[in-house]
């Protein structure tokens, strides 16, 4: 008996650990919610941005591929319906070339620049590196091209360039030098093509930026070897001694 109850104390208590670090918080500077998973001593912060339709805890699982790390998975600022949120409006064509509300994404990028700068300051970590699914890795690509010296990092899982205008910057040479980037992509993907995952990928890498990329027999999902490839390649890059 004594062992069943000692099983339940611990049962609750990691249930409300993990509620707790569920608990939606607000940045007043770029007016944008979060989630957090704080790790005492951490050396890193992880911002996880989400993709179109979705919301914050769609990938706070994965806060386990990365130890000795604070994560944050940020909500975006539309409000689409109940719990389905995005970063820019989309209006999706039959051929596959849909339209992007690039006003709301530049709003958005401005956001969430603010956020990460004020997130930064909070948590002062060693590194910090940003990346997303879909929307959000597009958001990711977006930021480590405009703005490279704000991230030491960035993951893009099945993303694409924001805009033709998302260019290389020759002047920001040295600062992108200082980024690492992973780059995953399925090769089926029905939403974002493998072709524009490529296109984008080249981009990071004509700037300067050190790619990893890896391409998967997928649609537009994540697959359990990409969360591999990406664990290690955080661990290799991030948190192995120098």
């Amino acid at each position: 008996m004594r062992f069943k109850i000692v099983s339940l104390f611990l049962f609750l208590f990691y249930s409300w650990s993990f509620i707790i670090a569920q608990e939606l918080r607000h940045e007043a500077k770029s007016n944008l919610t979060y989630i957090v998973k704080k790790v005492a001593n951490a050396k890193n912060l992880v911002v996880l941005i989400h993709g179109y339709g979705s919301n914050e805890k769609d990938l706070f699982s994965f806060s386990n591929r990365f130890p000795q790390t604070t994560v944050v998975c940020v909500r975006g600022p539309i409000t689409m319906s109940t719990n389905a949120y995005s970063w820019y409006d989309i209006e999706f064509k039959s051929d596959g070339n849909h339209r992007r509300n690039l006003n709301q994404a530049l709003q958005s990028e401005s956001m969430l620049l603010q956020f990460i700068s004020a997130i930064e300051n909070k948590f002062k970590p060693d590194k910090i590196i940003v990346g997303g699914f879909s929307q959000g890795a597009i958001m990711s690509a977006q930021i480590a091209l405009i703005r490279p010296e704000t991230v030491d990092g960035i993951i893009c899982i099945s993303g694409m360039l924001l805009a033709k205008e998302t260019k290389t910057n020759s002047e920001l040479t040295e600062k992108y030098k200082k980024v690492k980037a992973f780059y995953g992509h399925g090769t089926q993907d029905q939403v974002l093509s493998i072709e524009k995952g490529r296109k984008c990928s080249a981009e990071l890498k004509k700037s300067g930026i050190e790619v990893t990329t890896k391409e998967y027999p997928i649609k537009h999902k994540i697959s359990p070897q990409e969360l591999k490839d990406i664990e290690v390649w955080y661990k290799n890059n991030f948190l192995a001694p120098n």
